[in-house]
């Protein structure tokens, strides 16, 4: 079913940047006001990369994302790993957590219901992003999946590997403390893998990626035939 895999991940690099001057929400929630303010905070603030304004910005982002590694801003990670994610916040005076984990996930096709949509999607949109991922040829940003664990066993596991070590990332925004930690135990990655491939995604969030992420695909998979 669900076919996950480790990465190396892009990341900035924390002797150039301070992280707070450097993240954004995702790219459909930013009003125009707000991307002229992230923008503002630092030249190499995300927004300058997932969010632009004018004809030729996706092509733009592209040239500025490739500058960005060349200037180590981003760097690419030494290893493979599975990321586990976690975000604390207050609810009414009540600590709450949310834990989940980044990784790849084999694109398919709606129809073989496997990774199922909630939301319809826009050509325009779609189309918008598809040029940003060909001018980049990266993922700029997280499509959020949710899934069936009754039991929590992928969290239960994923928190004792973690348990021990610090994040490599910690930073809080809009009251949120997000953090990060690498998992790059190769029997984690397996027992991981066998664990989701009993399931099936549901998109929470990130149609519209998703739905470009098919277009490059069936885009690719054209090309490659002719």
């Amino acid at each position: 079913m669900a076919k996950i895999k480790p990465f190396k991940g892009i990341i900035y690099n924390q002797k150039r940047v301070k992280l707070e001057k450097v993240v954004s929400p995702p790219y459909d929630v930013i009003s125009e006001e707000e991307r002229q303010q992230l923008a503002k905070r630092s030249p190499y603030n995300i927004v300058h990369l997932i969010l632009g304004k004018g004809k030729n910005w996706p092509e733009e982002a592209g040239k500025r994302f490739e500058q960005w590694l060349k200037e180590e801003i981003f760097v690419l990670e030494l290893n493979e790993a599975i990321y586990f994610y976690t975000m604390e916040y207050d609810l009414k005076g009540e600590k709450r957590t949310q834990q989940g984990f980044i990784a790849r996930v084999k694109i398919e096709p709606f129809e073989k219901k496997i990774i199922l949509p909630h939301e319809k999607t826009f050509t325009k949109v779609v189309a918008e992003r598809l040029r940003l991922l060909k001018a980049t040829k990266a993922n700029l940003s997280q499509i959020y999946g949710i899934y069936d664990d009754k039991e929590d066993k992928i969290i239960s596991i994923l928190s004792k590997v973690v348990q021990d070590i610090s994040p490599f990332i910690k930073i809080k925004f809009d009251n949120v403390t997000h953090c990060l930690f690498r998992v790059t135990d190769k029997n984690v990655f397996k027992i991981l893998q066998d664990l989701m491939y009993e399931k099936k995604i549901v998109i929470a969030d990130g149609h519209h990626r998703y739905r470009t992420a098919l277009a490059y695909k069936e885009e690719m998979q054209k090309n490659f035939l002719l």
